[in-house]
C-alpha cells in the first residue's frame, strides 16, 4: 500500500520551478562571501569560475528536483 507525498502534484512542480533559483543565490552569496573572505574576490580566475559553477549548479538542481518528482509521480505512484 503506497503513501501519498505531502505535496499534490501541482505543489511539487511549483517547488521545483522555484527551488533551484533561490538555492542557486544562496550558494552564489556564499561562494561571493567566502572568496570575498580569502581575498580573492578580484581575481580573474576566481571571477571566471563563479559564472559556469553558477549555471552548473542551476541545472544540477532542476535535474535532482524534476528527477525526484518523475520518480515519485511515475514509480512510487503504481
Amino acid at each position: 500500500m503506497g503513501r501519498s507525498g505531502a505535496l499534490t502534484l501541482w505543489q511539487q512542480i511549483m517547488l521545483d520551478v522555484f527551488a533551484p533559483p533561490i538555492i542557486t543565490a544562496i550558494w552564489w552569496l556564499f561562494s561571493a562571501g567566502w572568496s570575498g573572505l580569502l581575498g580573492t574576490s578580484e581575481s580573474d580566475v576566481v571571477k571566471s569560475w563563479r559564472r559556469p559553477a553558477m549555471w552548473t549548479v542551476l541545472a544540477v538542481c532542476y535535474i535532482l528536483m524534476f528527477g525526484i518528482t518523475a520518480y515519485a509521480y511515475f514509480f512510487r505512484h503504481r
